[in-house]
């Protein structure tokens, strides 16, 4: 994806076909870091300009919207995170 695109929501969406498996790693926008724009030429193929940082104790959520059929299903998903000390 490119960064502008997460940016201005001009997010194309994700065709899966039947029986097919869909995956995709996820990241709040606000904890997005952008690469410099000097450094985003020298990127190579498989590189993204942008990585999302990690998400915060709390609840967060997100809304997943899929289209089939005509038909829009919506599912909001939240999860509740959880600091937990390591042990090393």
């Amino acid at each position: 994806m490119e960064p502008g695109a997460a940016k201005y929501r001009a997010i194309a969406p994700d065709i899966i076909p039947p029986k097919g498996v869909f995956s995709k790693i996820i990241a709040p926008q606000k904890l997005v870091a952008y690469a410099p724009l000097r450094e985003q030429n020298k990127l190579g193929p498989g590189e993204s300009a942008f990585s999302g940082g990690p998400i915060p104790p709390g609840e967060s959520g997100i809304l997943l919207v899929v289209r089939a059929n005509g038909r829009e299903i919506r599912e909001r998903l939240t999860v509740d995170i959880t600091e937990v000390e390591s042990e090393e």
